[in-house]
C-alpha cells in the first residue's frame, strides 16, 4: 500500500522541482515536460515493480500500476492547488479510505487504492485523475519560487 504512495509522491515531486525554473512557455516546453512526467513515470513504475525480484513475493503487480498513476495524479493534482502542503489531500484520503472504507460487504467503489483486483473501471477512474492532473500540468504556466 505505501509503495504507490512513495512513488506518486516521487513523481509530484519531480513536477515541482522543475516548476522552480523559469522557462518559455511554448510548445517545445510543453512537450518537454509531457516526457519529464512519462519519463519519471515509467521509471518509478519500473522501480515498484522490481520488488517481484524478491523470492515469494505476492502479485498485485495491477494494483501496484494502477495505485501508482492514481497517486501520481492525485499528488499532482494537489501540487498545483496547494505547492507548500500538496501531501496534506493524498495522505488524508489514504487515511480516510483505510478506515472508512471497508463495510460487511467489501470495499466502498471510492476507496480506490484498497482494492485487490485490477477492472477496467479502477484504471479508468486511476488513469482519468491521472490525464487530467497532466493536462493541468501542461497548461499551467511555470511558476517561480513554487516549491
Amino acid at each position: 500500500m505505501l509503495l504507490p504512495v512513495i512513488a506518486g509522491f516521487v513523481i509530484a515531486s519531480f513536477t515541482m522541482l522543475e516548476s522552480n525554473f523559469a522557462y518559455p512557455q511554448n510548445s517545445r516546453f510543453r512537450v518537454a515536460r509531457l516526457c519529464g512526467v512519462l519519463t519519471i513515470t515509467v521509471f518509478v513504475l519500473a522501480c515498484g515493480l522490481s520488488y517481484r525480484l524478491i523470492p515469494n513475493a505476492h502479485g498485485g503487480e495491477l494494483a501496484l500500476i494502477r495505485n501508482t498513476v492514481f497517486f501520481a495524479g492525485f499528488f499532482m493534482l494537489s501540487q498545483r492547488v496547494m505547492p507548500r502542503t500538496f501531501w496534506i489531500p493524498t495522505t488524508s484520503f489514504l487515511f480516510i479510505s483505510m478506515f472508512l472504507g471497508y463495510n460487511s460487504q467489501g470495499f466502498y467503489w471510492w476507496a480506490l487504492p484498497l482494492w485487490d483486483g485490477s477492472s477496467k473501471t479502477h484504471f479508468t477512474a486511476a488513469l482519468i485523475i491521472w490525464g487530467v492532473a497532466l493536462a493541468v500540468l501542461l497548461h499551467s504556466p511555470a511558476r517561480r519560487g513554487q516549491a
